[in-house]
């Protein structure tokens, strides 16, 4: 094996990486485009999360979930359990709604 054909593997091994990365990267953070599902739940066709930096408290975004042209906002108590919670903008603050 010469130079060249090591150099042609190493790229080689470098675009498979960064598609298989990818692939997962979609596979894990995509929401599916399903749009039936069990009474109750809501389809996943209607979720969009969103990611803005409405509070000017610090540089770091909160992150927001729309549901059906109904946005909330989406935060963790302690334990890490999800809390989706309506929310107001007052400049400068995103204030939840418990």
């Amino acid at each position: 094996m010469n130079l060249e054909d090591l150099m042609y593997l190493t790229v080689g091994f470098i675009i498979g990486g960064i598609v298989v990365s990818f692939n997962d990267y979609n596979k894990y953070n995509a929401i599916p485009k399903t749009e039936q599902v069990q009474q109750g739940y809501v389809a996943p066709n209607k979720i969009k999360i969103e990611c803005k930096n409405w509070d000017t408290t610090d540089s770091l975004p909160e992150t927001y979930m729309k549901i059906g042209g109904k946005s909330y906002i989406l935060r963790e108590d302690s334990l890490g359990k999800p809390i989706i919670s309506d929310y107001e903008i007052i400049p400068g603050r995103v204030i939840p709604k418990e």
